[in-house]
C-alpha cells in the first residue's frame, strides 16, 4: 500500500490530467529509486500513527497533517 500511495496522492492533487494508475506507477518507481529514504519515511509514518492511536486518537489530529505535509514535500523532491 505504501509503495502505491507514497507520492501518488499528492501527485493526483497537483496534476489535473494525471490518472490514478500512472500516479501509482510513478509512486512505485519513486520507491524503487529512493528505497532507504522512503523506508525511513514509512517508519516515521508508522511511529506517528502509533503515537496518535496511543493518545486516544487525539494525537491523530497532529499526526495526520504532519504526515500529509511531509508527503507533499516528498512528492515535490522525488517527482520532478
Amino acid at each position: 500500500v505504501f509503495a502505491t500511495t507514497a507520492v501518488s496522492i499528492p501527485m493526483l492533487l497537483d496534476r489535473e490530467k494525471m490518472d490514478a494508475l500512472t500516479a501509482m506507477i510513478v509512486s512505485v518507481n519513486a520507491l524503487r529509486k529512493n528505497f532507504r529514504p522512503m523506508m525511513l519515511w514509512a517508519l516515521i509514518i508508522v511511529v506517528l500513527m502509533g503515537a496518535g492511536f496511543l493518545a486516544w486518537f487525539a494525537g491523530l489530529s497532529v499526526a495526520a497533517p504532519v504526515i500529509g505535509h511531509g508527503a507533499w514535500h516528498a512528492y515535490r523532491e522525488v517527482v520532478r
